[in-house]
């Protein structure tokens, strides 16, 4: 099904689900949902929107060396290809954050070297420092029609002052700047970056390997240069009685969504489409022509026109009294599968944290079967490698969990060819 409007807006919703119809039951009954967002070509389209960036360097201790020189040459690479409407700040942080290029002022390359071959790691890590410091930048320079973006890159855990960040995003998201955080190593804290980041709409990245970085910084910069909306946003109204019960953004950068039924998307890049997973729990259904599921609110910065857009499409389905065999859509079939993959990783992860060692451990190894089959060998290994791991010293390695989480959640987006 598809928004009635999808014909006069820039942007339309269709959603395929895993049946087509409800049976009248006594007894609840589970829906997928897969709701897909994407552009309406129109002219204009092709006029990039003018960037206000923040990037934001931990300098901390221990990234003297090898990560804070690739960190300064990515910054030094995204500088020389600003644009004349482009505006960038550069921030530094450990236990005090420093504002090494402002928003507010144009920087010439040649200076903008200097300044950065200045920097000097030392101290701890306080991540709240440079966030808050950050997204100011962008506050000081916001105008109609930017696209409003931080990148928080670290390799260490913040300590007293995770509250406050998450707060920050929250109020972040609320004025429409998406956080991007990345994580360098093994040492930081995966939980709540993915919070950080999944409040705003943003994206966590695990730089595994220090030479990644510049690349995904190069790629995550084009790809803000050609933004369609940003500040999608789903809000599912369900009818009483039904339970949304999770939700996951499949494309682009896989993540499960924080509970709650208001869905923050991100940004809908050109070429791209936003597509999103739920899962519903139906509460007992009696025999009637129709039962409306939910409604599923759209909202939109459309950043090239400055303008915003609200669209609402209802989710209903007929009832009927028995079955009607029906094929499930390929697509949600294979997003359903995958984020079984993703969520297997997380209940093991839990099941450890909570002294269940072995139902973790026979997580594990139910998961290793499953990419073995789809051709995962090398991820396959590292799941099994955790599994030992968890079985001798009953944890998991930073490194290993890292590489099953980010792994298992990559094989969602069907770019990577997942089935």
């Amino acid at each position: 099904m598809t928004n009635p409007s999808s014909g006069q807006e820039p942007l339309y919703m269709e959603v395929h689900v895993s049946r087509p119809v409800l049976r009248a039951l006594d007894e609840p009954q589970v829906l997928y949902s897969l709701a897909t967002i994407r552009p309406t070509q129109q002219e204009g389209e092709n006029v990039p929107s003018p960037l206000n960036l923040s990037l934001v360097l931990d300098r901390s201790t221990s990234m003297t060396g090898e990560r804070l020189d690739t960190a300064r040459a990515s910054a030094e690479s995204i500088i020389s290809q600003l644009r004349p409407q482009d505006r960038i700040a550069i921030i530094t942080f450990s236990d005090r954050a420093e504002v090494l290029i402002s928003t507010e002022t144009i920087v010439p390359v040649a200076e903008a070297r200097q300044r950065l071959s200045l920097i000097q790691a030392s101290g701890g890590t306080e991540i709240y420092q440079g966030l808050s410091t950050g997204v100011n930048q962008l506050r000081q320079v916001r105008r109609p029609g930017t696209i409003d973006h931080v990148i928080l890159l670290t390799d260490g855990r913040t300590y007293g002052d995770e509250a406050a960040s998450l707060q920050l995003a929250e109020e972040a998201a609320q004025e429409g700047i998406e956080i991007t955080a990345m994580g360098i190593g093994e040492e930081w804290n995966d939980i709540f970056l993915d919070s950080l980041a999944t409040k705003t709409g943003g994206q966590a990245v695990y730089i595994d390997n220090i030479a990644s970085l510049g690349p995904f910084l190069q790629q995550k910069f084009l790809g803000l240069g050609q933004v369609n909306a940003d500040q999608v946003v789903v809000e599912v109204e369900t009818t009483p009685g039904v339970t949304l019960q999770s939700s996951f953004r499949v494309n682009p950068a896989p993540m499960p969504l924080h509970e709650g039924h208001m869905l923050r998307l991100g940004s809908l890049f050109a070429g791209n489409n936003i597509t999103l997973l739920m899962e519903y729990l139906i509460p007992p259904v009696s025999q009637m022509d129709s039962y409306e599921i939910s409604r599923l609110h759209l909202s939109a910065h459309l950043a090239k026109k400055s303008t915003n857009l609200r669209t609402v499409l209802s989710l209903s389905l007929p009832v009927v009294p028995e079955p009607v065999p029906a094929p499930i859509p390929g697509s949600l079939l294979t997003a359903v599968r995958n984020v079984t993959l993703a969520r297997l990783e997380e209940k093991a992860l839990q099941d450890a944290q909570t002294g269940h060692l072995n139902l973790a451990t026979t997580r594990m190894d139910r998961l290793a079967t499953r990419l073995f089959e789809m051709g995962e060998p090398d991820l396959a290994n590292t799941v099994l490698s955790e599994s030992s791991t968890l079985h001798r010293s009953h944890a998991f390695s930073e490194k290993g969990k890292k590489a099953v989480k980010y792994g298992t959640r990559s094989l969602v987006d069907p770019k990577h060819g997942g089935t």
